[in-house]
């Protein structure tokens, strides 16, 4: 029978933490419901010290032990505090002490697994060094320059390193919990449990979700005058020349500034625009896919498609019909 520790951390994001006990849940039901008893989650809610904690809803919840009660775990889930930005994410790592210390004492043997701003305890921890990881995709790149010894993976929704389990953003606790009943059970109760919670088992790409996003700091004004000007000009042909020299600067002094400030080339940063832009036509009108290729600088739809393929992981089409809502079926009662 798989022993798992879900750790609630302070300021615990409710959902996610409610969600991957009732995951779990249904998992047992699934499991008892076919005569396998033998193999059911014993599960169990712990703090860091056994004391109660308040979740981002301020909701005080009462756990059933400390994680140090608990003698050695199968799998320990730690379910993340909630963020809305890099502020608070500091904010959160400052009381993590406690956690910190418990976790390096004790991961030997033990499979840890966490979601979105989770994946920065275990970083923190020093515990995936060398490692590959992921996070919420918005925090990707503030934990690819917090931790350069961490091959981040922008575009994975989880990621299996060793023994540490990371995956996306908030609703990211579906795919890592399903992702760790497949491991400590079989294929078919993880896919009867996706079924029951009407989950997608085989989701394992958060880039379509992506917004662009002022890498790096928008505050930089070189980065933000570029960025200004890229939006005024993204349906015409942007040569690099036109673009330093509206920006009173030469091609090298851009190219280095941009790779300093955003980590990326100003080709990288006209390409990452013009598929945000893209995607929010695709998601909001009807304008044929030809038509937004064009109004996103692209004369060729072919190479529209490959690009928007290559940075969403899906076609044009595929995201319409996915985040449009007038491309959904509805059923309508006459």
């Amino acid at each position: 029978m798989p022993e798992i520790a879900v750790l609630a951390l302070p300021n615990a994001a409710g959902a996610s933490l409610f969600g991957v006990l009732e995951i779990f849940s249904t998992a047992n039901r699934i499991l008892h419901s076919t005569g396998r008893q033998s193999h059911l989650f014993n599960t169990v809610l712990c703090s860091i010290d056994g004391e109660a904690v308040t979740s981002s809803m301020a909701t005080r919840l009462e756990v059933t032990a400390s994680v140090k009660e608990i003698n050695r775990p199968d799998l320990i889930y730690i379910a993340p505090p909630a963020i809305s930005s890099s502020t608070e994410l500091l904010a959160q790592q400052s009381g993590w002490g406690p956690i910190l210390d418990w976790l390096r004492a004790c991961h030997e043997g033990v499979t840890l697994a966490t979601h979105c701003s989770g994946s920065f305890v275990l970083a923190n921890a020093g515990l995936l060094q060398g490692h590959r990881a992921t996070t919420a995709w918005w925090l990707c790149d503030i934990m690819a320059q917090q931790y350069p010894d961490i091959t981040v993976d922008r575009n994975a929704l989880i990621v299996r390193s060793g023994r540490y389990l990371t995956a996306g953003g908030s609703s990211a606790y579906q795919d890592a919990a399903l992702a760790l009943i497949r491991a400590l059970s079989d294929d078919s109760t993880a896919r009867l449990t996706a079924k029951y919670w009407m989950a997608d088992l085989n989701r394992l790409d958060q880039s379509a979700f992506r917004l662009e996003s002022n890498r790096g700091g928008e505050a930089l004004d070189l980065l933000k005058r570029a960025r200004y000007w890229i939006k005024q000009h993204l349906a015409s042909e942007i040569s690099i020349a036109d673009m330093a020299e509206a920006l009173d600067t030469t091609p090298r002094s851009l190219l280095r500034h941009l790779r300093k400030e955003a980590d990326c080339s100003p080709q990288t940063l006209i390409q990452s625009m013009r598929v945000a832009r893209s995607k929010v036509l695709l998601e909001t009108t009807d304008l044929a896919v030809s038509d937004i290729a064009q109004r996103c600088g692209y004369t060729d739809e072919s190479a529209f498609r490959r690009v928007f393929q290559r940075h969403c992981g899906l076609s044009p089409h595929n995201y319409r019909t996915r985040f449009n809502a007038k491309y959904h079926c509805t059923r309508q009662t006459p």
